[in-house]
């Protein structure tokens, strides 16, 4: 019997060392209460937290003042030995350090309950992300709803499911009229329904840049640009949409104006032409009768003044025509006429072969010139105006020497098909460059024929096909002049 009673000590003693061991090496604040709630046990964290002495073994747990803002800690453990219910709950110590305070019943071998087990684990850290989370998610609000555009997302029915305040004050509707209740369509007007619905394939989402007319609650309209994407799940089912809306009703104002400003424009060139031409006509009527007339009358200088008038009329007359060219220009429809580079270049030749036989030019064209997509007559007039200032601008006692060649950009240059035009003539400086490209802009004086319009009609031409028009040095002297038609594909770079 005593060697028994021994043998349960020394393991009674050997659990009460691993118990010892192990709440001693356990990083966690850890406390046992009795079923008297006295404190039985505790490990060395939970002094540390706590603010646990050795002397407090034994004393009742409403008699230790620990380090937490808890002042109902001892109902807190009556309640859970009582109703055998654990209990969590976050606290905070003096220092506003956070943890998570778990209670749980303490039970024996035999299933009794003894007292209590507090634990406490910090999470001050996890404390801390939420908070900066929830910052964040607060900011990432304000910045949907008070951002200067509208944002939406309709569920696969077109139904809106999310909408920003900027679009509800635009549309000067509340969030609960909205929401689950309207669908886009019933937003828009009958004209924008139908490029709605054309538009709102589930497969593919929205296209970029579509415009919209919305009708307020009121009744007046509002134009927009709507951006939006399909959100897909991981079978590819479409799940969700999100827009922007862009308010474009200034834009759409500028546009009215300019058009109106533009037909008040047009309108008063073509007065200005018609009431000028027929004067300018009666003028060199006049002057051609005062030369086939009078002219074995007039000494040298009156001969001389006549022709100069002559000229000078002729010249007003041509800066007239240039003028309503590059008006004309201006209101030129996108094109949609697909016909080969050569073709337009043989076209402006034709026109200038008594030019280039007068002259007695060089002009070669170079194989492989672009097809394009252009309206037919401008091309050639950008064309036709290059090679016209190739024919020109020539160095003195020199032939012109002319070659038509298919632009190929290399990787600094900007992008596009289109032809270049290069000659040998005197060149232009870069101090030039881009001003002759302006109306009524010379690179030279009166002595070489022109009304300071031709290369503006052409960037004019060049801007309405998508494209630029501008000059660089040509390598062994003269100028390559390069009009382009739009953005070519990747394979039309150079490397």
């Amino acid at each position: 019997m005593n060697e028994e009673l021994q043998n349960r000590n020394v393991e009674l003693l050997q659990v009460n060392d691993d118990l010892s061991n192990l709440l001693t090496s356990v990083n966690l604040p850890i406390v046992m209460l009795g079923s008297d709630l006295c404190v039985r046990r505790f490990t060395p964290p939970a002094a540390k937290v706590l603010g646990l002495v050795p002397a407090d073994v034994g004393r009742p747990i409403r008699d230790v003042r620990t380090h937490l803002q808890l002042a109902d800690l001892e109902q807190m453990v009556t309640q859970v030995v009582d109703t055998v219910t654990a209990v969590d709950q976050e606290v905070r110590d003096r220092e506003g350090h956070w943890y998570s305070l778990r209670i749980r019943p303490y039970r024996t071998q035999d299933h009794k309950i003894d007292g209590a087990v507090l634990t406490l684990i910090d999470i001050d850290a996890l404390k801390g992300s939420l908070e900066d989370l929830r910052k964040a998610a607060e900011e990432i609000e304000n910045l949907y709803n008070r951002a200067p555009c509208g944002y939406h997302s309709l569920d696969k029915d077109g139904t809106f499911i999310r909408i920003n305040d900027t679009e509800l004050q635009w549309l000067e509707y509340s969030r609960e009229e909205i929401l689950d209740r309207k669908k886009l369509p019933d937003l828009l007007t009958p004209e924008s329904v139908k490029t709605f619905e054309e538009n709102f394939l589930l497969e593919r989402g929205w296209p970029h840049n579509l415009e919209l007319e919305f009708v307020r609650r009121d009744g007046t309209r509002m134009p927009a640009l709507v951006n939006a994407i399909a959100l897909k799940d991981a079978d590819g089912h479409y799940v969700t949409s999100s827009a922007t809306v862009f308010d474009i009703t200034e834009r759409k104002q500028e546009e009215q104006r300019r058009i109106l400003a533009n037909r008040e424009l047009e309108m008063l060139l073509q007065v200005i032409s018609h009431d000028l031409k027929e004067p300018l006509r009666a003028i060199e009527n006049f002057l051609g009768m005062v030369h086939d007339r009078y002219a074995a009358r007039l000494d040298e200088s009156g001969r001389e003044l006549v022709q100069r008038t002559v000229k000078a009329t002729a010249r007003m007359r041509l800066l007239l025509d240039d003028v309503l060219a590059l008006s004309v220009a201006r209101r030129m429809v996108r094109p949609t006429e697909e016909v080969e580079g050569e073709a337009l270049v043989r076209e402006a030749l034709e026109r200038l072969k008594g030019t280039i036989e007068k002259t007695g030019a060089k002009a070669r064209v170079a194989p492989g010139l672009p097809q394009l997509l252009v309206d037919r007559t401008w091309a050639t007039q950008a064309i036709y105006n290059l090679l016209s200032n190739a024919l020109k601008f020539t160095r003195e006692g020199e032939a012109p020497d002319v070659e038509i060649a298919p632009y190929h950009p290399t990787r600094n240059d900007p992008r596009g098909v289109g032809i270049a035009v290069r000659d040998r003539g005197q060149g232009v400086g870069p101090e030039d460059a881009e001003r002759i490209f302006e109306l009524f802009q010379r690179g030279v004086g009166r002595e070489v024929e022109g009304t300071g319009a031709g290369l503006a009609i052409v960037r004019e031409v060049a801007r309405r096909h998508s494209g630029h028009a501008w000059v660089r040095p040509r390598e062994g002297g003269g100028s390559e002049f390069i009009v382009t038609f739009g953005v070519g594909k990747p394979s039309d770079v150079t490397p």
